[in-house]
This record gives C-alpha cells, sequence and structure tokens, in this order.
C-alpha cells in the first residue's frame, strides 16, 4: 500500500495544515513534516543552554539528553552552558530519526496519513517509547480502530497535568484533522 501521499496539503489559516488525500500510507514511506516539526519545536521549551530537566537528566535545546540519562553535575557539564540555535536545531534532527520517527515506524503496522504520523511522531518525542507508554493506543490503532486510537491521546496526561491535556488536545486535533496550530495553549 505504498504510494506517495500526494500534494495533499493545503493552509486553511497560519498553523493549519488540511491533508487532501483519501489513502493512507505505508507507515515507512513517511517521514515528519516540516508542519510536523514545527509543531513539535512549538510545544517544547527550546533552552539554548544546558540545564537538569524534571527528571534532573542533563539536558539542552528542545529537550535533547547530552549523555543520556545522567545529571549535568554527575557529567561535569556546567549548568547553563550556552549552545546555538544551529546546534538545537541539529540535535532535534537527529533525535527525530533515532528516536520518533524510527519508533512509530517500529510499532505502528497500519497504514497512515501524513497528519497521523505526524501526530505520532509528536507523541513520541514528549513521552519516548510508544509501545511502554501508549499501548492501547498502539493496540487500537494496528486494529485499524483510527478514531478510537486517537482518543487515547486524551487519556496520557501525567494525571491531568495541565500543559499534557492541552498538548494531548492538540495532537489529537492533529491525528483526526490535520490542525498543526500549535499556538492553542
Amino acid at each position: 500500500m505504498a504510494g506517495p501521499i500526494g500534494s495533499g496539503t493545503f493552509n486553511k489559516n497560519p498553523g493549519s495544515v488540511q491533508n487532501a488525500t483519501t489513502d493512507r500510507v505505508d507507515v515507512n514511506t513517511l517521514s515528519l513534516s516540516p508542519q510536523g516539526e514545527a509543531f513539535i519545536k512549538e510545544k517544547e521549551d527550546k533552552r539554548l543552554f544546558a540545564y537538569n530537566d524534571n527528571r534532573h537528566f542533563c539536558t539542552e535545546g528542545y529537550g535533547h539528553l547530552i549523555h543520556g540519562e545522567h545529571s549535568c553535575e554527575s557529567e561535569h557539564i556546567p549548568n547553563h552552558r550556552p549552545i546555538s540555535q544551529a546546534t538545537a536545531d541539529q540535535e532535534f534532527d537527529t533525535d527525530k530519526l533515532r528516536t520518533q520517527e524510527s519508533c512509530v515506524r517500529r510499532h505502528v503496522e497500519v497504514p497512515l496519513y501524513q497528519r497521523e504520523y505526524d501526530a505520532l511522531c509528536s507523541l513520541a518525542f514528549n513521552i519516548g517509547d510508544l509501545h511502554a507508554k501508549a499501548p492501547h493506543l498502539l493496540q487500537k490503532l494496528n486494529n485499524g480502530q483510527y478514531s478510537a486510537a486517537a482518543s487515547e491521546f486524551l487519556d496520557i496526561t501525567n494525571h491531568g497535568t495541565h500543559g499534557l491535556v492541552v498538548r494531548r488536545k492538540e495532537e489529537y486535533e492533529m491525528f483526526m484533522h490535520g490542525n498543526y496550530d500549535a499556538t492553542n495553549s
């Protein structure tokens, strides 16, 4: 079922992309769209310096773990060590290929629209391994229950954390309707 996504996208309003194609394609033929990348970057708290994230892992840029799951102190990295925008963008590109895109391709067995793929990549970027942290979503999706899978986004909120509730609603809207607007929060 592999095939091109076609010209299939058009802007209805700034920040919104609608997918005009009617055929889903093999997940292995997709890659994160520019709109999907912009959405993720808008949702992430970009910092052009090293810091310990909320799990105390040394992080920089768009949530890039500098040396895996270690603190800046344990890695002898000065807190607030600056990085460039180019470095943040390069790390994002590396992370998107290594983490979210490979995770989606590894666990999704059904064809997807571009908008569905982008929403799943955003989720994977935010929570990590979909298989471990969103098993019900994957089960429904791989059974071809696309709407039921989309509804699962709304339950992955770390017990109702406000920022995650907003992000999951936006990812749901992207998955279901192709709305890439990340400015609703």
